[in-house]
C-alpha cells in the first residue's frame, strides 16, 4: 500500500475512532467533556495528515498523527473486557511521548543532539509508566526539564530552525505551565481541581497542535539557506566554518572545501586536500560559485540545500573579512 493510500485510510480511522472514544468515555449527553476531547484528537491527526502529505519527508506530521490517535487511547481504560481495560490504562499517556519528541525536534522532527534524544527516550519511558505522569511532584520535574533542553537547543540554533525553534519553545512554556499549575492544584486542593486542569491541558494542545501545523505551513524549512547560516554563526559563534554548518544542519559528515587556484584543488581548514566523490545515493556536493570559478564546495549527506550566491556574495564577502571568521 503506497504512502497516499495509507494518509486516506487514516483520516476516516480517525473520525471513527474519536467518535467510538467519547461514545465509551463520555456519552453523548455529556459535551462539556468530550468536545474538547475529541478536538485535541482530531486537531493533531488532521493536522498532522495534512503536514505529512505536504512534507512527507519530515516526519513532524507523522509524529502528530500519532500524537492523536494516542490521545484518544486512554478513553477505552473503563471498558468490560480487563485486557482492553489494562491497555488503555497503560497507554493513557503514551502521547506524552509523541508530543515531547515532536518538540524536542520540530520543525524537522530530527533529533539533533545526545541530549535531545536522551530526553526524548525518558519521554517515551514515562509515557510508558503511566504512574510517572500519575505523580504530581514527577510532572512537575518532567515538564521543568523538556523546557530547559527545549530552551537550550534553540539557543544553539542558527537561522530559520532558530525561529522554528522558539515556537516549540513556547510550546513547551505553555504546556509546562498548565502541567505544573494543575499538578500544584491537585497537590493543593485534591481530586477537586481534576476538572479544570483537564480542562485547560486539552485548551493548550489544541493551541499547540495548531501552532506547529501553522509555523510549518509559513515557513520553507525544507531548503536552507547556506549563506544565512554562514553570516548568523559568523556573528555570534566561535569555531570552524565546518564544524559549525555541521552542527547547524545535523551531518556530523559535512565536509567544507575552499578552492585554491594556485593548486586547482579544494582544501579543507586544515588545509588538506579534498576530493569531490563522486555522484551518489547518499552524498552531494554543493560548489559555490563567484561568476565562472568555484570558491567553495560542501560535501554532505543528500540535503536540500539552497545557494543564492549573487545575493548572498556581499554578505559573505564581508564576514570574510571579519577577524576570526573561518
Amino acid at each position: 500500500m503506497s504512502a497516499f493510500r495509507a494518509r486516506l485510510l487514516l483520516w476516516p480511522a480517525g473520525v471513527v475512532l474519536g467518535i467510538v472514544a467519547e461514545s465509551v468515555a463520555f456519552g453523548w449527553n455529556d459535551p462539556v467533556h468530550w468536545i474538547p476531547d475529541l478536538t485535541v484528537g482530531w486537531t493533531f491527526i488532521g493536522c498532522g495528515l495534512v503536514a505529512a502529505a505536504r512534507w512527507p519527508d519530515n516526519a513532524s506530521g507523522r509524529l502528530m498523527v500519532g500524537m492523536g490517535f494516542a490521545w484518544f487511547l486512554g478513553n477505552f481504560a473503563g471498558v468490560d473486557s480487563t485486557v482492553v481495560r489494562w491497555l488503555a490504562g497503560s497507554a493513557i499517556f503514551v502521547h506524552r511521548g509523541l508530543l515531547v519528541h515532536l518538540l524536542l525536534a520540530y520543525p524537522a522532527a530530527r533529533l539533533p543532539g545526545r541530549l535531545e534524544r536522551a530526553a526524548a527516550a525518558a519521554g517515551y519511558a514515562a509515557a510508558f509508566i503511566a504512574p510517572v505522569w500519575r505523580n504530581d511532584v514527577a510532572t512537575i520535574v518532567l515538564a521543568a526539564l523538556l523546557l530547559a533542553v527545549i530552551g537550550r537547543g534553540y539557543l544553539r540554533s542558527v537561522g530559520r530552525t532558530r525561529r522554528a525553534r522558539l515556537l516549540a519553545l513556547g510550546a513547551a512554556a505553555g504546556l509546562g505551565v498548565v502541567l505544573v499549575v494543575g499538578s500544584v492544584a491537585r497537590l493543593v486542593s485534591g481530586a477537586a481541581a481534576g476538572g479544570p486542569a483537564l480542562l485547560a491541558y486539552e485548551i493548550v494542545l489544541v493551541a499547540v497542535g495548531a501552532g506547529l501545523f501553522v509555523g510549518l505551513l509559513t515557513t520553507p524549512w525544507e531548503r536552507t539557506d547556506v549563506a544565512d547560516l554562514v553570516v548568523e554563526m559568523g556573528e555570534a559563534r566561535s569555531g570552524t566554518l565546518p564544524g559549525e554548518l555541521s552542527r547547524a544542519l545535523g551531518d556530523p559528515s559535512l565536509e567544507v572545501g575552499y578552492w585554491v587556484a594556485d593548486t586547482g584543488a579544494f582544501v579543507d581548514a586544515e588545509g588538506r586536500t579534498l576530493d569531490l566523490p563522486e555522484a551518489d545515493a547518499g552524498r552531494s556536493v554543493t560548489v559555490v560559485r563567484k561568476g565562472e570559478d568555484p570558491v567553495a564546495a560542501t560535501i554532505a549527506r543528500r540535503w536540500r540545500i539552497r545557494v543564492s550566491w549573487r545575493r548572498s556574495r556581499p554578505r559573505l564577502i564581508s564576514r570574510r573579512r571579519t577577524p576570526g571568521f573561518r
